[in-house]
């Protein structure tokens, strides 16, 4: 499955600027600990906070997308099948680049323990 466009309105440009910040930190605290050998300042577990916020934001954006298909489908009156599942197989994603940040935020955050 595809993740959804970067420029795009809406909560796309939030979940990877998420998603390149749970990278930054992972990596950050990877470096830290084991290249450097050095204690970790920050708590790593903060990440993880970061990902299940990508994942809700996942659904939200899941919800809205169902919500602006449902509207279409109400303007038009009468719609085929294959534009319905079109827009709704647009929708999930969304959670999945949500739940992909938090399985990232978990293995940082077990790599860097």
């Amino acid at each position: 499955m595809k993740f959804p466009p970067i420029i795009e309105m809406g909560f796309s440009p939030l979940l990877y600027l998420l998603l390149f910040y749970i990278l930054y930190l992972g990596m950050k605290a990877f470096f830290v600990l084991r290249i450097r050998k050095e204690p970790y300042a920050d708590n790593p577990a903060r990440i993880v906070y970061l990902g299940a916020a990508a994942s809700v934001i996942g659904i939200i954006a899941c919800i809205q997308k169902y919500r602006e298909a449902m509207e279409a489908i109400e303007s038009a009156g009468d719609i085929s099948p294959s534009l319905v599942a079109g827009s709704i197989s647009e929708a999930f994603a969304y959670p999945t680049l949500g739940f992909f940040c938090l399985a990232l935020s978990f293995l940082f955050r077990f790599v860097s323990k």
